[in-house]
């Protein structure tokens, strides 16, 4: 997964920010073991950011509550009605009220 998505970030790099922040300057008179090293210490420092903010950080988020918070309601009796999806719209597929029921 790594190896995909730092590729994704080398593409974005080049051909959507045009090596943004580095000045096409610097580009051209820099030793290239060191424009090398910089770049992949960028790309490496944005890819970090990618996966550890937007990945485990938001769309984790998003993705626990879109599919696990809707059914922590009826996990009280009486069922709370008004915080979750209760009864849950799989109790009937499923034949259990567990979310979970796609795990196994």
């Amino acid at each position: 997964m790594y190896t995909r998505w730092w590729l994704i970030v080398l593409i974005w790099m080049v051909y959507l920010f045009d090596f943004w922040p580095f000045k096409r300057a610097w580009l051209n008179r820099t030793h290239p073991l060191i424009k090398g090293a910089i770049l992949t210490f960028v790309s490496f420092v944005i890819l970090y950011a990618l996966i550890k903010g937007f990945f485990e950080g938001i769309l984790s988020t998003i993705v626990y509550f879109i599919t696990m918070h809707s059914h922590m309601g009826i996990l009280y009796n009486p069922w709370q009605y008004f915080t979750s999806i209760a009864p849950p719209y799989w109790e009937q597929f499923a034949k259990t009220v567990s979310g979970n029921f796609h795990a196994s």
